[in-house]
């Protein structure tokens, strides 16, 4: 008898510990989610809208100007390479700092 109380307790905790676990994934998932969500709403459009006097307007500081393409990234490594820019650095074109640089191979 006292075997089939230990039993179901341990039963009642791998219960418990599989219910806790899956609870904190999914509010794992759902936060990640929405930081992505705040990211998407917060980015650079992909073609700039042109001003009524038929110049492209800057973007706000706070919105990030990554590159918009691979092509775009590319010419910008080569143009590091070329000017002996490394990570640490500050851009010469748009004057932020370069935190590291990424292979898309």
């Amino acid at each position: 008898m006292n075997s089939a109380k230990i039993l179901g307790a341990s039963a009642v905790a791998v219960m418990l510990l599989f219910a806790g676990g899956y609870g904190l994934y999914s509010f794992g998932m759902k936060r990640g989610m929405s930081a992505v969500g705040d990211i998407a709403q917060n980015s650079a459009p992909s073609t700039p809208m042109p001003a009524a006097s038929g110049a492209v307007p800057a973007p706000p500081k706070h919105i990030d100007t990554a590159p918009l393409s691979i092509a775009q990234g590319e010419e910008a490594t080569r143009r590091h390479i070329a000017a002996g820019i490394k990570a640490g650095e500050t851009e010469p074109a748009n004057g932020r700092k370069i935190l590291y640089y990424h292979d898309p191979m």
